[in-house]
């Protein structure tokens, strides 16, 4: 609130970011998020946002997806090598580095994935600009 506002047992309620002037109390939550008296507002100014996706967001999407389905195609491929390299060159008959080999796959995911995101935001931010 803009002005400093008594709150009594009438209007016990503060909106979050308000200040204390003077004085001393207990405060309870009692919303969160859009059930609270700024969400609500916000609700009311924005709308439910289920609307169209901006051509950014859209593109961003796509290219996130796109990111997303190379890294597994990286990982398949380096797993497929591995085991052909191990099991099929050099006839391998320790099985126990099989899970080895799942784990490394597992990593090659793990970085592709995150790391390719922010590079997809610059991509398409540079795109549309």
């Amino acid at each position: 609130e803009p002005e400093p506002v008594l709150k009594s047992a009438e209007k016990p309620f503060m909106i979050s970011g308000t200040t204390v002037n003077a004085g001393k109390g207990t405060m309870l939550v009692v919303a969160v998020g859009e059930y609270s008296i700024a969400g609500k507002i916000k609700k009311d100014v924005y709308g439910e946002g289920d609307g169209e996706l901006s051509p950014l967001y859209g593109k961003l999407d796509k290219m996130a997806n796109l990111i997303g389905q190379v890294g597994v195609v990286c990982a398949t491929t380096a797993m497929t090598a591995i085991l052909i390299w191990e099991y099929g060159v050099h006839k391998s008959t320790n099985y126990q580095q099989l899970m080895d080999i799942f784990l490394q796959t597992i990593g090659i995911l793990a970085c592709a994935i995150p790391e390719g995101l922010p590079l997809a935001l610059v991509i398409a931010l540079a795109l549309t600009s």
